[in-house]
């Protein structure tokens, strides 16, 4: 197959669920130009890239010498490389196969969109981001975890953890792929318009005549955990939704607060948030930082 005759591919990554994954896919979806992929909703294919890192390196390192290939440690770093991106090109043909003749509703589409709600333990690939795209979405911590907490059941340290290991990832993505996207939940609620028009400007097709704001987006309610749940996007962009979310610091207590701000504000710093001073008694956020220290080194043992 001629991958340069194939259409491009648009890997969308939202840091973790609650992030904006299907809102900016359904954006996309819109144009003529973008290809429906079928039946793979949630692909997680990038988090997996490691597992062909992982295959090239053993390998290299069983490599024998009578196959014409040196022991020398430059040798199989380049053994491993080269192996790796032939293995992220049988990926990638393996995505036109699977959606190109089958799944694609538009005729000849410039881009297959995939999604995933997960940037937890993704590495930047060797090959793939170098023909294609990725979108990144973040969000703030505090409305983020408190977010997972009332739709998902998730438990504080936990999503703490999830939230700083997938800003890892996002950051070492990013200076590896600096081609990538980055756009914020935050961003998509107080900027739709322009926040669209910014998606389609990267992927460099034009922007339908669609009133975005009567798109209908899906997800989760909190308190219908079990009920997959539509509503319009004007619903969560009017400005009257934006100040009730502001002055309501959403579904958090004061405690719970406290512990998001300690454990992950460097991690939303890092991607750009700004917060404003903390004023935690220092025994409470050393109390924090040793209970988090034990939750994860309880974790590690269990593996």
């Amino acid at each position: 197959m001629n991958l340069n005759s194939t259409p491009k591919i648009c890997f969308i990554i939202g840091m973790m669920p609650r992030t904006g994954t299907n809102w900016a896919y359904d954006i996309l979806m819109q144009s003529n130009h973008t290809g429906n992929i079928g039946p793979i909703w949630e692909d997680n294919l990038l988090n997996h890239v490691e597992t062909l890192e992982s295959a090239a390196k053993k390998i290299a390192s069983s490599w024998d010498s009578k196959w014409k290939a040196d022991h020398q440690k430059i040798e199989v770093l380049r053994l491993t490389e080269s192996l790796q991106k032939n293995f992220e090109l049988g990926l990638e043909k393996f995505i036109h196969q699977q959606f190109l003749t089958s799944s694609c509703e538009a005729d000849n589409p410039t881009y297959l969109i995939l999604k995933s709600p997960n940037a937890w333990h993704i590495k930047p690939p060797k090959t793939l981001l170098q023909r294609n795209k990725c979108i990144i979405l973040t969000r703030n911590p505090h409305d983020l975890i408190a977010s997972g907490m009332a739709s998902f059941g998730w438990r504080l340290f936990g999503a703490c953890n999830r939230y700083i290991e997938s800003t890892k990832a996002i950051v070492q993505l990013n200076d590896s792929c600096n081609q990538c996207l980055t756009i914020s939940f935050e961003d998509l609620k107080e900027n739709l318009c322009e926040s669209a028009q910014q998606l389609y400007n990267y992927l460099d097709i034009s922007l339908p005549s669609f009133d975005f704001s009567s798109l209908a987006v899906r997800g989760k309610s909190p308190t219908k955990k079990n009920e997959k749940m539509t509503w319009t996007a004007q619903g969560i962009t009017s400005k009257e939704q934006i100040q009730k979310d502001k002055t309501s610091k959403i579904f958090m207590s004061k405690i719970q607060h406290m512990v998001v701000s300690e454990l992950c504000i460097p991690a939303g710093k890092s991607l750009g948030y700004s917060f404003g001073a903390q004023k935690t008694p220092n025994v409470v956020r050393w109390g924090i930082r040793a209970a988090f220290r034990l939750f994860c080194f309880v974790r590690k043992l269990k593996g």
